[in-house]
């Protein structure tokens, strides 16, 4: 088991899915930022004043994250950050499912999906993948060893 999870190949699919989906999630918010803000306040969570800045700034979050993810680049801190936004994910739809809303999630624009259980199930797979890489940054495949850095280790 240990060897899968030091492969390099496996560290980097782990990285690549939570670049897509943030990515994915990232590229919507950004282009229609309005409806996030919505989205957002949708939760009653977040005070009014809150939900404009969270709108503008958590996508192009996303989005940095998820490309320094992609190439590599602090491979650790970036799992945090990813982490940390999918743990402030769950909380937000197990809230909302508390409060019995049924509203859009807001994760990608132009989508459907409701908060429930399977948003929940989603997060937390993309939340063991964001430790795993923080427990686990192989830097074969990353953007510093192409660039002749020393590894992590």
């Amino acid at each position: 088991m240990k060897k899968i999870l030091e492969n390099p190949i496996v560290s980097f699919v782990a990285r690549a899915i939570l670049a897509y989906v943030f990515i994915y999630a990232a590229y919507g918010k950004i282009i229609d930022a309005r409806q996030f803000s919505y989205e957002i306040a949708n939760y009653n969570i977040l005070p009014d004043i809150f939900i404009n800045m969270m709108a503008l700034v958590l996508p192009w979050l996303e989005l940095f994250m998820a490309l320094c993810l992609l190439i590599g680049y602090r491979l650790k801190a970036n799992a945090a950050i990813s982490a940390g936004m999918n743990i402030m994910f769950i909380a937000a739809i197990s809230i909302a499912m508390m409060q019995g809303l049924d509203i859009n999630c807001g994760c990608f624009a132009n989508s459907a999906t409701k908060v429930g259980w399977q948003k929940l199930a989603e997060d937390a797979g993309l939340l063991i993948l964001s430790v795993y890489i923080f427990i686990k940054p192989v830097d074969t495949l990353t953007i510093g060893r192409f660039f002749g850095r020393k590894s992590l280790s």
